[in-house]
């Protein structure tokens, strides 16, 4: 077994089929990770840990162990009976300024600090963690300019278009410069081509995902590979210097696995979101880069204060908000709409929250957003909004309506899945959120919707609302004070007074 032990990263290239059992079961247990997927027992729902163990070791091939297991991993091969070859790889980095304009953009000081910060390091993986609004896409493209090699871009299919023309409008490539890789016979097609001219090759992580299954599924079944490269080949087949991941919490198993079988000087991971409530995950995001090779702008620079807006129930003991044995916001909202009392003072709850929050403090222009979970909710807020503040003209942003038709609306209401994730909303001051999840993900998510503010523009708010009596509620509340504390400026609570 032959070994690399770079400056931040591990290589391990085996050769002897006798060690892969050992290596096997050493990523078994410490790359473990999971996806909670329900089950029901008696018509109640319970969540099943669904564990991810399949690491598939190929001899004779280079894989990239995550940086945080160096110390660990080269200290277990010295007890075991592999014979390891440990060669000392002295990465040398000269620093090169980054160029400050790009096609007329010019980035702002964070971001020259992020791009400094992620340039510097000798680590094959960096981290650009800022939010969204933030200038995560613009930096990243700076950065791509700046190592002026091949780039194989990774993303969710939604959002490749969007790149694809910021990359036309803000770089100086041209669109013939860009491949969009829309299937797995144009994907064939690629790997038959040695020499590409393309400057940039995106691809959909569904796509890649299921090239790289393929393989696995190739080697253990011992299947034929239509596809002519493997994937432990690819980028060098290329010819790819860069690689880039947005969204990469979002499949972490998948780019756990992805990452080791890369094989290029540097990878460029996209997230504002590499946080979570459970022990494991946090444990393998704290892991995935050194902390010089992160840039997380929450942390550096922190700019939202967070408000939690509460009410009572006055019977919380009958209150209905759980579905097959686990909280649900959804119950909970039909709940209390189902009841013409509790319904009214509950809109008008939402509405104080944003007359506090907003209206009150706001300059003309900047605008606010009101998250429900359902649709049928929103409908009544409007409702209620055009009997009691017919001046007001919000906008329901749902399924159907235009990301343009913001841009003319002060007051947006809309779900956490039309409008929790990407989506960038200029003049944004103000959220109010009246879901309450556990999911820390989500919450930041969400919350990032609100960009740095600007000299002049307002403070940045995040409101949540929740019941001061109800469990979950006082959980939650609780976990995101726990794990926001160094991501925003302040958190308090305001007492509403309301009961329902």
């Amino acid at each position: 077994m032959k070994v690399e032990k770079h400056n931040t990263y591990i290589r391990i290239k085996i050769e002897d089929a006798a060690d892969v059992m050992w290596i096997r079961q050493y990523l078994k247990t410490r790359l473990t990770t999971y996806t909670l997927v329900p089950s029901y027992v008696k018509g109640k729902q319970t969540w099943t840990k669904e564990i991810h163990k399949k690491f598939y070791v190929v001899l004779g091939r280079w894989y990239h162990i995550p940086v945080g297991f160096l110390d660990d991993m080269l200290d277990t091969l010295q007890k075991t009976r592999c014979e390891v070859d440990v060669t000392r790889v002295v990465y040398e980095y000269k620093p090169k300024k980054i160029k400050l304009t790009m096609n007329g953009y010019t980035p702002r000081g964070y971001q020259v600090e992020g791009m400094n910060i992620l340039t510097t390091t000798d680590s094959a993986i960096v981290l650009n963690a800022m939010y969204t609004g933030a200038g995560k896409t613009i930096s990243t493209f700076f950065l791509m300019e700046h190592y002026k090699t091949r780039t194989f871009i990774v993303m969710r299919p939604v959002y490749i278009k969007q790149w694809i023309t910021e990359l036309i409008e803000k770089t100086s490539l041209e669109k013939e410069d860009i491949l969009h890789v829309k299937d797995g016979n144009e994907l064939r097609s690629l790997f038959t081509k040695p020499d590409v001219e393309f400057k940039i090759v995106i691809v959909s992580n569904a796509l890649y995902r299921n090239y790289v299954k393929e393989y696995i599924a190739s080697v253990v079944e011992d299947d034929e590979l239509s596809y002519d490269v493997v994937p432990f080949d690819a980028m060098a087949f290329l010819k790819v210097g860069l690689v880039v991941i947005d969204e990469v919490d979002a499949d972490y198993h998948f780019w756990s696995n992805f990452l080791m079988t890369l094989n290029v000087n540097k990878v460029i991971a996209l997230s504002a979101t590499m946080v979570s409530m459970d022990e494991t995950m946090a444990n393998l995001f704290d892991k995935f880069t050194t902390p010089d090779a992160r840039y997380d702008l929450f942390e550096k620079h922190p700019y939202i204060s967070l408000f939690n807006y509460t009410y009572e129930f006055m019977k919380p003991s009958r209150v209905k908000c759980s579905l097959r044995g686990g909280y649900n916001h959804g119950v909970l909202e039909d709940y209390i709409c189902d009841n013409v009392r509790s319904r009214k003072q509950y809109m008008q709850l939402v509405y104080n929250a944003y007359n506090i929050a907003h209206l009150n403090r706001t300059k003309k222009g900047e605008k606010c957003i009101i998250y429900f979970y359902k649709v049928d909710t929103i409908n009544m807020f409007v409702e209620h909004i055009k009997a009691n503040y017919p001046l007001l003209k919000p906008l329901v942003f749902i399924a159907g309506v235009s990301a343009e038709a913001i841009e003319d609306s002060d007051l947006i209401l809309a779900t956490a899945g039309k409008a929790g994730r990407g989506l960038d909303i200029s003049g944004l001051a103000t959220i109010v959120n009246t879901i309450n999840i556990n999911s820390i993900q989500t919450n930041l998510q969400l919350y990032g919707r609100l960009r740095m503010p600007k000299e002049g523009e307002s403070e940045k708010i995040a409101v949540q609302v929740g019941a001061s009596n109800l469990k979950k509620h006082m959980e939650y509340t609780s976990n995101r004070h726990k794990m926001l504390k160094k991501k925003v400026l302040r958190t308090s609570i305001i007492n509403s007074k309301q009961r329902l």
